[in-house]
């Protein structure tokens, strides 16, 4: 019972889980979910006065799960399919923008005229299977993505309300976003891809295009030292073509 169940109880639990190989996010994430629970024990429902998870914490070192950019071929596979919920993933790779500010996103937030989408707010999903919407952004950061040829010329017209909702008008929840999610990627042929990997080919599209990385920080939102560390993954074909500069210009040295 959960009157029954102590602080060390809870910190065994935690530790067979991250003796399982999870990742440190991961664990992060059960460990709220545990919070959670015991929060309601003792704010709503009553069953105990004091929640023994307040002094749950993860342990240091864990493994930390590596989130790059698509491949090319998947990112041509994203510009080209045109099945049933295309416009999320192809708005994913275009703007760059974290899943809950996508998912936030209104028809009226798109500025056609001057090229341009505001990020303002946010759909937290952090509460359960229901979104909740805020009007913020991580880090209190608004900001704004130009709006790309490629993705300008695709956008559907004459639209209004909000751009990604079901059936029947509503933010979508955690478990039809998940159900939709796992559909497109099947239908699209990604594998062990998630919405964030698609920020990773934002960042790194912008980079192999030369944009200075204090741009491209201020398009998605984060700051310059988060993007040149963690969301510029040099792939094969710029790297190849860098040491090619580099080539070049030895040569034309040695010549002189």
């Amino acid at each position: 019972r959960i009157g029954e169940i102590t602080t060390r109880d809870l910190i065994r639990y935690v530790r067979a889980f991250e003796r399982d190989g999870y990742a440190g996010g991961t664990v992060d994430i059960e460990i709220t979910v545990i919070k959670q629970i015991f929060t309601y024990a003792v704010v709503e429902s009553g069953d105990i006065a004091i929640s023994p998870a307040a002094e749950v914490k993860k342990s240091r070192g864990l493994p930390k799960k590596k989130r790059s950019a698509l491949t090319e071929d998947q990112e041509r596979a994203v510009e080209n399919f045109r099945g049933e919920n295309w416009l999320f993933g192809v708005m994913l790779l275009y703007t760059g923008m974290r899943r809950g500010e996508l998912l936030a996103l209104d028809w009226r937030d798109i500025d056609r005229r001057d090229g341009w989408i505001s990020v303002t707010k946010k759909l937290n999903y952090a509460y359960g299977n229901t979104p909740h919407l805020e009007g913020f952004v991580k880090n209190r950061k608004d900001h704004e993505v130009p709006l790309f040829n490629a993705l300008e010329r695709v956008l559907p017209t004459n639209r209004v309300g909000p751009i990604f909702t079901d059936n029947d008008g509503n933010y979508l929840t955690v478990s039809k976003l998940n159900t939709m999610w796992k559909r497109y990627c099947e239908d699209v042929g990604l594998d062990d891809v998630t919405p964030h990997c698609f920020r990773h080919s934002f960042a790194t599209i912008c980079f192999e295009a030369g944009i200075p990385a204090a741009s491209t920080a201020s398009y998605m939102g984060d700051t310059t030292e988060v993007v040149e560390r963690i969301y510029t993954d040099l792939r094969d074909g710029k790297r190849q073509a860098d040491a090619g500069c580099v080539d070049a210009y030895l040569e034309a040295r040695a010549a002189r």
